[in-house]
């Protein structure tokens, strides 16, 4: 799917339409061959460019590449060096859109938390492709699902809720693939009335707000895990306990919000 959309592959069937100011970085397993004797921040410059300007400086730093390091041949570097280097690479291309093929795989754990650190002020979109749940957790708004159909699904609840599910349908025999649509009786609002009221409502107010709560929801798992591992951490009974109450606040928003973001779901699929 990666290869597809960043168009290394062509579909069998179909087009896929990139805009014109997209500019592509992939990150994948494989990597690529670098010249051994070639240097790092010439590298980084590439070769169209002066070698050493300050936003590959910054960009360097960024990546633990100060010192004597941007002047170093790529044969004098340490395994983890390299590969925080492919990655480097990739983004001293400046993309606006970046897919990454099991980015952690390959990676020390230092160089995973720089990436993380780096997304959270990154404006330009990503497409990740992981197992590591504590990353995708930490770097991504909107979680998806491919099935065996090859249909992609949102996700909520998170990646543990999609494993549980799949692995329920697994076991009675079904493939996992989206909720069905439910069309049954109009659910009521709190004051009693249906949605009618909300049908005036544009699509795309509901997407926003349908991105916002996806946000929200990455937030507040973020916060949980955030408040579960200082639980397990601490001994401390006083502690125990503010983080324990914090923990359970911290469970009911995500509810309210997952519960939020099921009722605009259905919402954008009725105008649909």
């Amino acid at each position: 799917m990666l290869d597809l959309l960043a168009g290394r592959r062509q579909p069998n069937a179909g087009s896929i339409s990139v805009g014109s100011t997209v500019v592509v970085g992939y990150y994948d397993q494989l990597g690529v061959e670098l010249d051994p004797a070639a240097r790092v921040q010439d590298l980084v410059a590439g070769p169209n460019q002066a070698a050493g300007t300050l936003s590959d400086i910054a960009l360097m730093e960024r990546f633990w590449f100060t010192g004597d390091l941007p002047f170093a041949p790529v044969g004098t570097l340490s395994g983890g060096e390299r590969r925080r280097l492919q990655m480097l690479l990739v983004l001293a291309k400046r993309p606006n859109v970046l897919f990454l093929d099991e980015p952690t795989n390959n990676l020390d754990l230092d160089t995973i938390r720089i990436l993380e650190e780096f997304f959270e002020e990154w404006t330009g979109a990503l497409v990740v492709v992981s197992h590591d749940r504590t990353f995708l957790d930490r770097t991504i708004d909107r979680l998806v699902g491919l099935d065996t159909t090859g249909t992609l699904s949102p996700v909520t609840g998170g990646l543990a809720a999609w494993i549980n599910e799949a692995e329920r349908q697994s076991a009675s025999g079904r493939s996992f693939a989206a909720p069905a649509r439910a069309d049954a009786a109009e659910p009521l609002t709190p004051d009693g009335r249906g949605n009618g009221a909300r049908r005036g409502r544009s699509a795309s107010t509901i997407h926003r707000e349908l991105r916002d709560a996806e946000r929200e929801i990455a937030r507040l798992e973020r916060h949980r895990d955030e408040l579960t591992e200082r639980l397990v951490a601490t001994t401390h009974h006083i502690a125990l306990a503010e983080i324990g109450a914090a923990l359970g606040e911290a469970q009911v928003a995500l509810a309210s919000t997952e519960h939020r973001w099921l009722e605009l779901s259905e919402e954008s699929e009725q105008r649909g």
